[in-house]
């Protein structure tokens, strides 16, 4: 698994993999932000836990999430594809109930 690549990986599949990996501190649209810079060659990330934890690198953001994904039976990715796009749903319906979803995921679990 050393040379993952997350290009392998469907747009859909690396926002769920970035929301998983980030224990729900990414939400839909920002995970879906960090897809966009990566399939745009960005090299940089715009958050906090980017910053923190990846010193700013999105390939190691985007190789983080990619392996964390990989680890995961097909079942748990379908199942957690499924949550991702409630949570997009209700994210795009109301902009404040995603943060708010955002905030709970790591001590609710996703």
């Amino acid at each position: 698994m050393d040379e993952f690549d997350p290009a392998n990986l469907t747009d859909d599949e690396l926002i769920a993999a970035i929301i998983s990996d980030s224990i729900g501190y990414a939400s839909p649209r920002h995970a879906a932000f960090h897809v966009r810079d990566y399939r745009d060659g960005e090299t940089g990330v715009h958050c906090e836990r980017g910053h923190a934890i990846f010193d700013g690198d999105l390939l190691a953001l985007m190789e983080s999430a990619g392996r964390h994904w990989l680890g995961k039976s097909e079942q748990d990715k379908q199942r957690l594809l499924a949550k991702v796009q409630r949570w997009a749903e209700l994210e795009d319906e109301d902009r404040m109930a995603g943060v708010t979803l955002s905030m709970m995921m790591p001590v609710g679990g996703l």
